[in-house]
């Protein structure tokens, strides 16, 4: 879907109505094969940590 739009973007042949639904439609599509990935992914140690929030260390605390 990527690809697709890159094409029809260097093409000019897409109206800003059609690139907005592509869009949108490789926005979910992205979420949904994110959500399937962190499942299948769900006790892998390395996949958990990228889904941790980092935290602001203080850089004057000792």
């Amino acid at each position: 879907m990527r690809n697709l739009i890159a094409e029809k973007l260097d093409e000019g042949s897409i109206s800003s109505r059609d690139l907005a639904s592509l869009t949108k439609r490789l926005a979910d599509m992205s979420a949904e094969i994110e959500a399937i990935d962190k499942a299948s992914n769900g006790h892998d140690p390395a996949m958990q940590a990228l889904d941790t929030e980092d935290i602001r260390l203080d850089e004057h605390e000792d």
